[in-house]
């Protein structure tokens, strides 16, 4: 696990006790909706990922 990843679980731990408090249905959608950012962000970087190989690509070739 990286750092920043670490300190992220650190940062959100006071937060998982208050949502344990919620109502289950509560918790279920807020549980839902983080994941749904989650998996976009993750898309996201992906899309950029692939974005700055193919910029890459073009620059080699442009050098050649």
């Amino acid at each position: 696990m990286d750092l920043a990843r670490a300190r992220a679980k650190a940062a959100f731990l006071p937060y998982r006790s208050a949502l344990a408090a919620l109502p289950e249905p509560v918790r279920v959608t807020i549980t839902a909706y983080t994941g749904a950012l989650s998996a976009e962000a993750a898309a996201q970087r992906h899309r950029a990922q692939r974005a700055e190989a193919r910029l890459d690509a073009i620059r080699t070739e442009r050098r050649r």
